[in-house]
């Protein structure tokens, strides 16, 4: 069953599986407080902080094609123009402003 607010997208190029078979449609459920606590707090954004997106956004992909659980390493390997679609569906159905996704503590937000 649906989450309440969940929303597709269709990404510009999609993600491409070993099979060459290419996957478009994304769902994303809104992301809760504990979502972005813990992005902040994963050990990828201590380590590289901009990987804070990618973290982020994993935690609230509910599929991707067939895909239930996402890694940010996959996300890592999308390209831009996928990853602005992302960034810009997050930020709408969690009402941010068009700076972006919230990002580790003393950067910048996420611009397309």
């Amino acid at each position: 069953m649906p989450e309440s607010g969940e929303r597709t997208c269709t990404l510009p190029k999609g993600f491409t599986d070993p099979d060459g078979k290419v996957y478009r449609k994304v769902t994303l459920r809104p992301a809760r407080v504990r979502d972005e606590i813990r992005a902040l707090e994963d050990f990828r954004v201590y380590l590289r902080p901009e990987s804070l997106p990618h973290v982020l956004l994993a935690r609230v992909i509910t599929a991707l094609g067939p895909l239930r659980q996402l890694e940010p390493g996959l996300l890592e390997r999308l390209p831009p123009e996928d990853l602005t679609v992302l960034e810009m569906t997050y930020r709408d159905m969690n009402e941010y402003p068009p700076s972006g996704i919230p990002k580790a503590e003393g950067q910048k937000g996420v611009t397309p």
